[in-house]
């Protein structure tokens, strides 16, 4: 999973009430216990994200393994060159 990526909390969010609630990737840091900054569309008793790096919305955010959260759509650009334009 990349930063961008809509996710949505599994069972394992049960504790932090976010179960069924799609959220996004906000940071991937790999040198965390949880690697996956996640702030989800509702708030779910999170906070803003604690990080130098990105600042989400205040109860909304919470840091997460994968386990936590499923793909939802992959904001993965897969190569493929934007459409209109020049």
């Amino acid at each position: 999973m990349r930063v961008g990526d809509l996710v949505i909390g599994t069972e394992r969010m049960r504790e932090h009430k976010a179960i069924g609630i799609r959220g996004k990737i906000l940071l991937v840091d790999t040198s965390k216990g949880l690697p996956y900054l996640v702030e989800f569309e509702k708030p779910m008793g999170g906070h803003h994200g604690h990080s130098d790096k990105v600042k989400g919305k205040m109860g909304h955010c919470w840091w997460c393994y994968e386990h936590y959260i499923k793909l939802v759509s992959s904001n993965v650009w897969q190569g493929k060159k934007p459409t209109g334009g020049r």
